[in-house]
């Protein structure tokens, strides 16, 4: 993905809301697939509630930022972009369990808890 530094130009204007539009679209992407994973977890439903607020919330972002870039005359997808986010949930995904559940309900960390 070439990198483009002119943030005072129009195209690098373009490719820096396309760029936060993009991370904006994995955010809400992230916050339902927290969602999914756990769907039988025992978990109170404010968890649920809140991923759904916080899903909401990024989806106004990416909206904002497909605005602008329409008004740039440009449009979301016509430029490169990665997956930098995803990459970072599937490292670490072991992580977001233990916060999903909570370290007492991983049969890991309970005997740490009570050592």
């Amino acid at each position: 993905m070439p990198r483009r530094r002119n943030f005072g130009s129009i195209a690098g204007r373009i490719a820096l809301l396309h760029a936060l539009a993009h991370i904006e679209l994995n955010a809400i992407d992230l916050a339902w697939d927290i969602i999914a994973r756990f769907p039988g977890a025992d978990l109170p439903r404010g968890f649920y509630d809140d991923w759904v607020g916080v899903a909401a919330e990024e989806a106004e972002h990416f909206t904002l930022l497909v605005d602008r870039l329409g008004a740039l005359g440009a449009a979301y997808g016509e430029l490169p972009a990665h997956d930098g986010l995803w990459e970072a949930a599937a490292a670490t995904a072991h992580d977001l369990l233990m916060l999903a559940i909570g370290p007492a309900h991983h049969p890991h960390t309970v005997s740490l808890l009570h050592a």
